[in-house]
């Protein structure tokens, strides 16, 4: 607990604090923000390092709204933490003004975060929302909290494993793979993942989302493609009211993906994935309205890790003539 940082924060209701004092407010918070991603969002914060993010520079990006200032230029964000504590600021100890202020900073982190992970990664975001959709409906076998360590899905069954161990996310992985055979929805996911966890009795009966959200990347992956003598075929994994129709384009794409590519040895199976990502995100981003402007560079540079030479030599031709062919089947499959 730094010793100046309640003085610091009581000058707040007097106006901008002095130069020296609001770096020092400024310090103090980017080492909370630090310590909290290190502690509560490692895995979230690992997630976006290969896209350039440094601890450092996720902190700072993360607290931008917290500084923000009004048209005279006061911190009003900060100000309307002091004015919402339980307590006038001065009322309270030294710890319990730090503990409130690493919470708030930590909703900032939260918000930023799940913004920044969903740029980075568009196929975990749709999971995301398909998981929020899910959870939002009746019944539901899980339930989404928040606390410091993010947002949380819970079963029903939650009480008194607050003191237990995380539940093992190997373990998780691995008995769901048991458990979900064929088509995977995300409902049937979690109702699986409800199970597995009130099934033990060692662990909290809690995982957190982006941890789930990774565990059915990977699941897909392996969903997608599946090499039986030397050939691939595609199983579709995905939820939503236009399924049909998306299940259809992206078994399609699979398809020609696996006939033109894969089976020639053009391809690796990694890039075959990868390439078929970049044909999903530009149909998605043509599904929600977007139009025909989807940047292809920029949806193959995120899946091929590809260089703008290396599109351009590589990958163009081959990406929008798997886009041209499948918006065709798709036209014959809205027409029939």
């Amino acid at each position: 607990m730094p010793p100046d940082l309640k003085p610091i924060l009581l000058s707040l209701s007097q106006g901008i604090p002095p130069h020296d004092k609001l770096t020092r407010l400024v310090f103090i918070c980017r080492s909370i923000a630090e310590s909290l991603l290190r502690t509560y969002h490692r895995q979230t914060t690992e997630l976006l390092f290969p896209h350039g993010w440094s601890l450092y520079d996720l902190s700072m990006d993360c607290l931008g709204e917290l500084f923000a200032r009004d048209s005279s230029g006061r911190l009003y964000k900060l100000e309307a933490f002091l004015q919402n504590l339980d307590h006038p600021a001065h009322q309270l100890s030294d710890v319990s003004l730090f503990l409130a202020l690493k919470a708030y900073i930590n909703r900032f982190l939260s918000f930023r975060l799940t913004k920044l992970l969903g740029e980075a990664d568009p196929e975990g975001r749709r999971i995301t929302r398909n998981i929020r959709e899910a959870i939002g409906r009746k019944n539901s076998a899980l339930r989404l909290l928040r606390d410091v360590r993010g947002e949380l899905l819970v079963t029903r069954k939650r009480d008194q494993t607050e003191t237990l161990p995380e539940f093992p996310l190997d373990v998780l992985e691995q008995q769901l793979q048991i458990q979900m055979q064929g088509t995977l929805s995300v409902r049937s996911i979690l109702e699986a993942v409800a199970a597995i966890l009130n099934a033990h009795t060692s662990y909290r009966r809690a995982v957190r989302l982006i941890d789930l959200v990774q565990i059915i990347k990977r699941m897909h992956a392996r969903f997608f493609f599946h090499d039986r003598n030397g050939e691939m075929t595609f199983e579709p994994v995905f939820d939503g009211d236009w399924f049909a129709l998306r299940r259809s384009a992206i078994r399609f794409a699979a398809q020609k993906i696996d006939a033109t590519y894969f089976r020639k040895k053009k391809v690796t199976e990694k890039e075959a994935l990868s390439l078929l990502m970049v044909v999903t995100a530009i149909l998605d981003q043509w599904f929600s309205g977007e139009g025909d402007e989807a940047n292809y560079y920029e949806h193959a540079r995120r899946e091929l890790q590809c260089s703008e030479e290396e599109y351009s030599q590589r990958w163009a031709a081959r990406i929008h003539y798997l886009v041209k062919i499948t918006r065709a089947h798709l036209a014959d499959q809205m027409e029939s």
